[in-house]
């Protein structure tokens, strides 16, 4: 198998390297081209497929032993690292690594152990830096809140932006023109190229703020409670019950807009309370023993709150719930 290099404006092709085998080459797709005009390849040449760097017609390996990286998931050049998948730790199970790529030394692993991973990235691997920094802080929070004695651990109460927008995505509320967006979440937190983020208002009379939810007459709920679920199995693993956190649906409606003017969020109490439902029936099946609701919309003066309506919508849904 030859790896060419073409002159685009000659037209002429050199050979690179090449790959010899007296049985098969398997063809794959992790050749990756680097800014300073080096290569990224894995090769079997040694038994086990290994990623290598090559430059100026030499090799250097930057994976090594007797396991096999599967794929090259992608390459943050600004810190020389390389993110990959492959079974380092046993061949039961496929994580997602990274590496050092002009300091070769041992991966560092950054999914948990107990699966088969599979990872697909923005090429720069960011987001599973992100989701690997989640995980670390949880971990840390609940080991420290068990150290100083605390019972009742609260879990879901760790957010990439704010528990509101946490909120939205649990219920699926997400406008239309976000829901085919790489990352909705994000987008609806900072916005794309082509779209711009939603509003952002304070908490209350904090400092910290909010995206503020939009919520009209043909928004479609649609609970997806991965979130919180994941959050109970990831402390389970530490050894930790956790009782869920979750704001309420009163104040969840009470903190949104209305995605038409005049509208109003309340409206859709009924359907939202049905979301909650399938939410406490899907935690109550993993074991949950508890959830805690917040509405903290109760508990501050609100500018044209209107006190009776609000009242008799709290009164509705916790009869319900």
């Amino acid at each position: 198998l030859d790896l060419l290099g073409v002159d685009r404006a000659r037209g002429g092709a050199t050979v690179l390297f090449s790959e010899t085998s007296n049985t098969w080459i398997n063809l794959h797709d992790n050749l990756r081209a680097l800014r300073d005009g080096s290569l990224l390849w894995t090769s079997e040449r040694f038994g086990f497929s290994h990623i290598y760097r090559f430059r100026n017609g030499r090799w250097t390996q930057v994976t090594r032993g007797d396991w096999a990286v599967r794929a090259i998931e992608g390459v943050d050049e600004a810190s020389g690292r390389i993110y990959f998948t492959g079974n380092l730790d046993t061949p039961l199970e496929q994580h997602l690594y990274s590496v050092d790529m002009n300091r070769p030394g041992a991966p560092e692993r950054l999914t948990e152990p107990g699966y088969w991973n599979v990872a697909e990235m923005d090429g720069r691997a960011t987001r599973a830096d992100l989701d690997a920094t989640g995980r670390d802080l949880r971990a840390r929070t609940w080991q420290r809140l068990a150290g100083l004695g605390l019972d009742g651990l609260p879990s879901n109460t760790f957010s990439h932006y704010d528990q509101v927008l946490d909120t939205a995505m649990l219920l699926g509320a997400v406008p239309e023109r976000y829901r085919d967006q790489p990352d909705p979440y994000f987008a609806m937190a900072r916005g794309t190229a082509g779209v711009a983020p939603l509003r952002m208002t304070k908490w209350f009379n904090t400092n910290y703020h909010y995206i503020v939810p939009e919520i009209g007459p043909d928004t479609a709920f649609r609970l997806d409670a991965a979130k919180p679920l994941a959050e109970i199995a990831e402390a389970r693993r530490l050894g930790y019950e956790t009782r869920p956190v979750v704001i309420g649906p009163v104040t969840f409606l009470l903190l949104s807009e209305g995605a038409e003017p005049g509208g109003d969020p309340l409206d859709r109490l009924p359907d939202v309370l049905a979301g909650y439902e399938r939410l406490l029936a899907s935690l109550a099946a993993a074991g949950v023993a508890w959830v805690q609701l917040d509405e903290p919309a109760f508990v501050a003066d609100r500018a044209g709150a209107e006190p009776a309506v609000e009242l008799r919508a709290l009164r509705t849904a916790y009869d319900r719930l």
